[in-house]
């Protein structure tokens, strides 16, 4: 196996990404890199530097043993922090010849470089990187002699990393014994003194250590059952913890003797745990990795991996639809786009007329000949999105009524909205009903702006030129932010280019938001604060270096821009150096999720997607296009498809799941499974419509100002609470906001001190960096295993309501806050819901409409959280939902006989849903009565029998497992194994005679 991470996550280079937050050099803290782009810079120096070193015969180099230091491995060359300029020519790549003084580049200290990419070269590495991840498949097989804690090769991220840093240390090594032999088999020794390092004297043959191989005679023990006894042990005190311990015997090792061994130090032979990951994934049978590595064809292809003939297997899977859309659009900025051009003109500046460069016979031009002019064809493509975006900008800074800056500034100073909030000045998308015969799409940003197919195929053309010259040996143009801009440059391009092809699935806006900060951009400097983003300026023109420090324009000499304006044509016109107040943004965004699912799904041998909440499958089937080829040819992704579709074919795309053949899983069904538990004695579910005063309880917009409302939903929350007796308990609102102003009221009044009293602790979820997250679930989960009871506040589809398991006494109870519908004003989402409309009308029958979607995306969310409690067949808890339109009114029921309220839920639970009633009087089908006051008496009654059956049920799984391993037992001593042959025998079966 593999798994594949980011190098955000797997860099461990010292100054990129440093251990602890802090240099281990010089212990300052150094502000964050932006890891990828200093990486990829790192890398290319280095292996630049690699060649030329081993094609110089002065310069010895042994890729076997590569050097272990170089000047450039840490900035000033011994580790000090230095202030890097992006524009400075001397933080660029290598310089490959000796004319322009490479040699003395390859030892400047301005030259970064990565000493653990440079020892992945060596062969003693490679080895033990194979030793550690690799399972030897002479032992792995149906009686090979380990356990649940054998690795065989088994590694997560954690792995990776500590492995790169001390790839002589050897984690995780597991030693059971033979029932018959009751050593480990191994005999230790303390060398450098009494309380010295403890190593392996000898190894007894055919014993748990020999049989598991890794241990070598003369190995340092570092670690012991996860207790460091690298250094102040007796050897005496750790052969009796050996003697006495249980199986398995858990083992850090070190290939040495010991004394270089410091967890927090890097060793000599670091090397990089991002590059090591990706090596292992070439052959590995297994390969995990995160969504984006698979579902984005350019990280995809980045990261070489081949999904030919592969089984993808998709977990939590709801969230395809989403990330297959987000991979395929993109927002970009003005500023930004202004420092591609300026980029671009650089390149497009060296043109030279064909008929004045020499003619030595038949020579072909070079890619480097073309550049200049390729340069220049996206140059002017890109001007023509620029122009558009200072038009949008222009028009909001002059205009005078609601949609103009005059407005705006007025708002702000009343309200304080975000500075990333934005205002939408130009939208080309779908509306809901085409254009009477076909989807628009975005169709009329490119006609408005004559762009027609001849230019975007040319530009496509032009692109793949100029990103495969970019990014060749051939330029020495690599520091950082030419790399990170030609990266956005070709994302910008292709997702035009994109667009253009398949219009009628995507919209382009133009939204203004300010420059930085609203405070700077409505003219209120002095309130600006150091937490506060930097406006950002644009770039020169042309940017004065020492080579260059005109001023002035360059005239562009092309024929195409002389023809047009007699050479008065300069690229660089907005380029002006000034500081603008607001900028406008291009928003590209992709409203389907086939068009990137569908190359996975023609080249892989299958896809599984799996998940709790993809129902309703119809829509889902419809959305990632997985339909019959007949179904496919009335459905295809295409421009031309615009003749009209047939009955038949119509009658095919409105149900899907009955008709398809393909790609598509039909005999057994796509399952929709029900719940391993008991949900009449380990699950109650509730819904609640009405406060404990008896008022309605309805979490919706129009009442989150109302007075005393977040003061009454404290109060509804903190009876529940105090009604679970012990365990965690998950609070889930609808966002961030409406969370901020929860904790604010609740504190300031007696809520606060209720919850504290009922769990003793409060965790609340961060909105901020990954790092935050991790604290804030780690605080939750350590003050479980403390106390055992704990309030997490989290948010619906935040990190928390998603792939962390809250299992036993983590989570006890799950308070669903309302419905948490999406934004109506976010743009992305009202223009799915009008492509949604405008694909059912004309091409796509079985897609939900822009409705039924938009209240999917609600109770998904909804189908996650609820989803953190009851994890396994003994769980219990108990689910309330609080809100009345989560309750049965009644009246309004389904064709299955469900409440329509809730008909969304997911399946295993839909039937198990109470409605708190205030009194007893019986509304609904399920209904439980009497009130606030017989809700605590009825969840105290449920978590006493819930208890019981759980341990009940545990109880059971041992004595089937027990049963299991018995039978197992006694069939194994009929049965032998030959190891030559690989076949089983029977020593109860008479050979023939």
């Amino acid at each position: 196996m593999a798994i594949l991470g980011s190098r955000d996550r797997l860099c461990i280079h010292r100054e990129i990404r440093p251990r602890n937050g802090v240099h281990s050099t010089n212990g300052k803290m150094k502000s964050r890199e932006n890891v990828n782009t200093a990486c990829q810079i790192r890398v290319g120096n280095t292996e630049a530097y690699r060649k030329y070193a081993m094609n110089k015969k002065d310069v010895e180099y042994n890729d076997d043993q590569p050097p272990i230091h170089h000047p450039g491995d840490v900035s000033g060359g011994g580790g000090g922090v230095v202030e890097q300029n992006a524009n400075d020519d001397s933080e660029q790549d290598l310089v490959h010849n000796d004319r322009e003084g490479g040699s003395a580049r390859i030892e400047s200290d301005k030259t970064k470089m990565c000493p653990h990419y440079r020892q992945l070269t060596s062969g003693s590495l490679a080895k033990k990187a194979f030793e550690t991840f690799v399972p030897d498949r002479q032992k792995v097989n149906c009686c090979s002699m380990g356990g649940d804690k054998t690795k065989f090769g088994a590694h997560d991220i954690e792995d990776l990393v500590k492995f790169g840093v001390l790839p002589n240390v050897k984690r995780g090594i597991a030693l059971y014994r033979e029932t018959s032999k009751p050593s480990f088999g191994l005999k230790l020794t303390q060398i450098k003194g009494e309380r010295g390092p403890i190593s392996v004297k000898s190894i007894t043959p055919k014993e748990a250590a020999t049989i598991e191989g890794t241990i070598k005679e003369g190995d340092t023990i570092v670690s012991l059952n996860n207790l460091d006894i690298s250094r102040g042990y007796e050897i005496s005190d750790i052969s009796n913890r050996i003697r006495n311990a249980s199986d398995p015997l858990l083992l850090d090792i070190y290939h040495g003797d010991g004394d270089d061994i410091e967890e927090n130090e890097y060793s000599e032979e670091s090397a990089c745990p991002y590059y090591i990951s990706r090596a292992l994934a070439k052959d590995a049978e297994i390969v995990f990795c995160p969504y984006n590595y698979v579902l984005d064809p350019s990280i995809r292809n980045a990261m070489e991996i081949d999904i030919k003939d592969s089984v993808v297997v998709l977990d939590e899977a709801h969230n395809v639809e989403d990330t297959l859309r987000q991979e395929g659009s993109g927002k970009f900025g003005e500023i930004e786009l202004l420092e591609m051009i300026v980029l671009l003109s650089t390149y497009a500046s060296q043109w030279i007329p064909r008929d004045s460069i020499p003619s030595f016979g038949k020579e072909k031009e070079s890619l480097q000949d073309k550049i200049p002019e390729i340069a220049h064809d996206i140059l002017v493509f890109l001007e023509k999105i620029v122009h558009v975006m200072r038009q949008a900008r222009h028009m909001f800074e002059n205009d005078q009524g609601k949609h103009g800056v005059t407005s705006v500034t007025e708002e702000y100073q009343k309200f304080k909205f975000p500075d990333d909030k934005e205002f939408e000045m130009l939208y080309f998308g779908p509306t809901g009903s085409g254009d009477g015969t076909n989807p628009i799409g975005c169709k009329g940003f490119f006609s408005r702006h004559d762009i027609n197919q001849r230019e975007i195929e040319v530009i496509k053309s032009q692109l793949s030129c100029f990103q495969e010259y970019i990014f060749s040996k051939k330029s020495n143009q690599r520091s950082e932010t030419r790399n990170t801009l030609a990266d956005r440059l070709f994302s910008v391009v292709t997702t035009l280019c994109n667009a253009f092809q398949l219009s009628e699935h995507y919209f382009i806006s133009a939204v203004i938001s300010a420059n930085g900060n609203l405070d700077f951009a409505t003219g209120r400097e002095g309130n600006v604060n150091r937490f506060k983003c930097k406006p950002k300026t644009i770039p020169g023109n042309p940017p004065n270096t020492v080579r260059n420090n005109d001023p002035r324009p360059r005239i562009c000499n092309h024929p195409s821009c002389n023809k047009k304006s007699l050479g008065t044509i300069s690229h660089e016109t907005y380029c002006n150096g000034t500081t603008p107040r607001w900028e406008s943004h291009l928003v590209i965004n992709l409203l389907t999720p086939a068009i990137l699912m569908a190359p996975i799904l023609e080249h892989a041998r299958s896809v599984v997607l799996a998940s709790g909440s993809l129902a309703p499958l119809e829509s889902l089937c419809s959305e990632l296009h997985l339909l019959p080829p007949s179904a496919k040819d009335s459905n295809t992704i295409s421009q031309s498809s615009d003749e009209a579709v047939n009955e038949e074919e119509k009658n095919i795309v409105s149900d899907p799941l009955s008709s398809i053949s393909g790609r598509l899983q039909v005999v057994p069904r796509p399952l929709e499974a029900n719940h391993v538990v008991d949900l009449n004695r380990q699950l109650l579910a509730i819904s609640i419509g009405h406060f404990p005063d008896g008022s309605p309880l309805s979490v919706t917009y129009s009442n989150y100002n109302r007075t005393g409302f977040h003061h009454k939903l404290g109060l509804a929350i903190s009876t529940v609470i105090e009604s679970i007796p012990h365990g965690g308990v998950l609070v889930f609102v609808p966002s961030f906001s409406f969370l901020r102003k929860c904790v604010s009221t609740w504190q300031n009044s007696a809520t606060w001190q209720t919850l504290l009293r009922s769990k003793g602790e409060i965790v609340v979820e961060p909105s901020s960096s990954q790092e935050e997250f991790e604290e804030a679930r780690d605080l939750f989960n350590g003050t479980i295993q403390k106390t055992g009871n704990c309030i997490l506040l989290a948010v619906f589809r935040g990190k928390m309501s998603e792939g962390v398991s809250f299992n036993d006494d983590y989570a006890r109870g799950v308070i669903c806050v309302g419905i948490p519908f999406p934004s109506s004003h976010d743009r992305s989402i009202s223009a799915k819901m009008s492509y949604n409309n405008e694909q059912r009308k004309f091409r796509a029958k079985g897609l939900l409409s822009g409705s039924e979607w938009y209240n999917q995306q609600a109770y998904r969310a909804i189908a996650q959280a609820i989803g953190r409690c009851i994890r396994h067949a003994a769980d219990y808890g108990t689910i309330i939902l609080l809100d009345s339109r989560h309750c049965d009114d009644g009246h309004s029921y389904n064709q299955s006989g469900n409440c329509s309220a809730h008909a969304n839920l997911p399946k295993w639970m839909r039937n198990s849903v109470r409605t708190l009633r205030k009194d007893m009087r019986q509304i609904g089908r399920n209904d439980l009565l009497g009130g606030w006051d017989n809700l605590q008496k009825e969840m105290a009654m449920f978590f006493e029998g819930a208890r019981v059956h759980g341990a009940s049920v545990i109880e059971k799984q041992r004595n089937d497992l027990q049963k299991k391993q018995e039978n197992y037992s006694q069939l194994s001593q009929d049965l032998s194994f030959d190891h030559s042959s690989g076949q089983w025998s029977s020593s109860q079966v008479t050979p023939k005679k």
